[in-house]
């Protein structure tokens, strides 16, 4: 007989992605039930229970175990290791999401319950994390482990990720480091996303790292936002522009008025909007 389900409505962080997960319980347990509260702490053998699937099947939780009726969800070879095959077990589900023909709500809910039950093991699985090498990883784990690291949050979690940003080549990778540092937010999120700018010409995302500046009101990088108001790349000098006006109005002021007789006609626009906005003389 099957059993009768609960849904639940469940809000959490995911590089790249800002849906509300449901998350389906069996019916007899209870979201506020002990084992269930995300701050629980987990042995870090529980994370089994999460990638149990490559294991056996019988100890999987109901939730987790679940897998999405597709061809997608035929199981291909893993790395060694209880970090990678959770990795894996993300990037499998979340493969599902995208999947033709599948049910998207219910992928979803699979994918975010995955992601609950790896953050609720809690800080001490960014060590696990860290040492496994993350920015070496390929784009999907790579992606999976700053999820996870960005759903336990912290200092730690900061550190793991800045360390991702700063090494990694791949400017997916980067693009989902630096979103999820924009999230946790606080100074040294902020000045790994300084480096990456800095050091990111020619990346195609170099536009997105000016505008989480400007989000994390980083005054440190005014001076490199500011010279890159001239940058070749009109989507970066649009994003630079934006940038010092949310952290040095007065400053900003006479870029904007410089960009007024820019080559490109978004970028004029775009300054013109600042000046008849945030810019505004008092």
């Amino acid at each position: 007989m099957p059993l009768p389900i609960r849904v639940v409505r469940l809000a959490l962080p995911l590089a790249g992605a800002g849906l509300l997960a449901l998350l389906v319980l069996p019916g007899g347990e209870e979201p506020g039930a002990p084992d269930a509260r995300p701050g629980t702490a987990r042995k870090k053998s529980e994370i089994a229970a999460v990638t149990a699937e490559t294991t056996s099947a019988p100890e999987v939780p109901a939730r987790v175990d679940a897998v999405v009726e597709s061809p997608v969800a035929e199981h291909a070879p893993r790395e060694s290791g209880s970090i990678a095959s959770l990795l894996a077990r993300l990037a499998e589900l979340e493969a599902a999401v995208h999947a033709p023909g599948v049910d998207r709500r219910r992928a979803v809910g699979e994918y975010r319950t995955c992601l609950a039950d790896a953050v609720a093991v809690g800080p001490e699985l960014l060590d696990d994390l860290g040492a496994h090498r993350c920015e070496d990883l390929d784009s999907v784990s790579a992606r999976q482990a700053i999820a996870v690291a960005a759903g336990i949050g912290g200092s730690g979690a900061v550190r793991l990720i800045a360390h991702v940003l700063d090494g990694s080549c791949d400017p997916a990778v980067g693009l989902a480091s630096a979103e999820a540092l924009g999230r946790l937010g606080g100074p040294d999120a902020a000045a790994a996303v300084h480096r990456a700018f800095v050091s990111g010409a020619g990346d195609p995302h170099r536009y997105r790292f000016a505008q989480l500046l400007g989000q994390l009101g980083d005054r440190v990088a005014a001076d490199d936002l500011a010279a890159a108001a001239n940058d070749l790349d009109p989507s970066v000098r649009v994003a630079a522009l934006a940038a010092v006006a949310r952290i040095d109005p007065d400053r900003a002021r006479p870029l904007a008025e410089a960009q007024l007789g820019d080559g490109d006609e978004t970028v004029r626009r775009e300054a013109a909007r600042l000046l008849e906005s945030e810019l505004r003389d008092p």
